[in-house]
């Protein structure tokens, strides 16, 4: 689902930078963010924000997807050349192989896609057994309530709690390393089964 004018404008704008510099990049890097020599998929990549922090820490190679074209075409304006980005669906990675990536991460992007069971699923798909699913979101009940009060247009669907996206993550055999909540957020780390099938 493509945000509405206001979140573009939100998730674009320089407050939202600082946020995700300070707060958000270093809460990754705790739940297991380390991309040196590793194929990094983010779903979700936006503007390219993360990928400039990513691409500056030697990953083997990193490749971002967004739905949204005007997302994509701001992130190829960063002249990051060592980077992919591609528009397209994350509840549909079927340009890539199983076993694809090292690593997944999902800067809050899920609550966004109608279909977020099978994006999830999905990302689980394209990791490699051992490889790391990192993600950040709102938990659904704060969702529903910033929804009623500010209209962003989040789809009902997407409003999953931390113990649903855990459900989740187990059925697309993903073990859970991590996970905190704070501030109406959840953050969670999952290492997809060392024995899964690719």
């Amino acid at each position: 689902m493509e945000l509405s004018e206001i979140e573009f404008k939100a998730m674009n704008h320089p407050l939202r930078r600082l946020i995700q510099r300070g707060y958000e990049l270093p809460g990754m890097r705790k739940l297991g963010l380390e991309p040196a020599g590793r194929d990094i998929l983010e779903i979700g990549c936006g503007s390219g924000y993360a990928a400039q922090w990513i691409a500056a820490r030697a990953p083997h190679s990193y490749t971002g997807i967004d739905v949204m074209p005007e997302q994509i075409a701001l992130a190829k304006q960063r002249g990051l050349e060592q980077c992919t980005f591609i528009q397209g669906d994350a509840a549909d990675l079927a340009a890539w192989p199983e076993g694809s990536f090292d690593l997944v991460v999902d800067f809050g992007i899920l609550h966004h896609v109608p279909a977020w069971k099978r994006a999830l699923a999905e990302s689980l798909r394209v990791l490699r057994p051992g490889g790391l699913f990192l993600a950040e979101e709102p938990e659904g009940a704060f969702l529903r309530r910033f929804e009623r009060v500010f209209h962003w247009g989040h789809p009902e669907e997407a409003a999953f709690s931390l113990s649903e996206f855990m459900l989740e993550l187990a059925d697309g055999q993903a073990v859970v390393l991590k996970w905190k909540r704070a501030f109406g957020f959840f953050w969670i780390s999952a290492r997809k089964d060392a024995n899964a099938r690719t």
